[in-house]
């Protein structure tokens, strides 16, 4: 099933999301190491689009409860993104919540089909022109099917 011009899967995209969220904390949690300032910031500010993405684009209509649940934990990971500077273990919360998160979409799309889960069940919105600019400007190279 396609979605949009582009002619790409919501389950596709919204793991892709995902895989660049925690390609961005990881190389975070590596800046941050090595005392790397402003790597990290610009990691930050990945890192806090990705998350603002995904807040955005869910649809409360379909799913009032599990969205509200699915923005808390955004909202969640976005506050660690914010404690970054302020404790040394924020990151890897950020990080274990979005791992948690991305395999259970991945098992889920896995049991009722790539299309039908964001869009109907969960309620994403897919929006991927948005998401596909935001991977290509952080410079990630994605094997997109159309």
């Amino acid at each position: 099933m396609t979605v949009g011009k582009i002619g790409m899967a919501p389950a596709v995209l919204l793991d892709d999301l995902f895989g660049a969220l925690l390609q961005d904390l990881e190389e975070i949690a590596a800046r941050m190491a090595a005392g790397d300032q402003r790597g990290q910031e610009e990691l930050l500010q990945s890192a806090h689009e990705v998350v603002d993405e995904l807040v955005e684009t869910l649809y409360h209509p379909a799913a009032p409860k599990l969205c509200t649940n699915l923005s808390d934990l955004y909202l969640f990971i976005r506050d660690r993104l914010n404690e970054a500077h302020l404790r040394s273990g924020a990151i890897d919360e950020a990080r274990r919540i979005a791992a948690i998160l991305r395999e259970g979409f991945q098992v889920a799309t896995e049991r009722y089909g790539g299309y039908s889960l964001n869009t109907f069940v969960v309620g994403v919105r897919p929006r991927p022109e948005r998401a596909l600019a935001m991977l290509a400007e952080g410079g990630a190279a994605h094997a997109l099917p159309c």
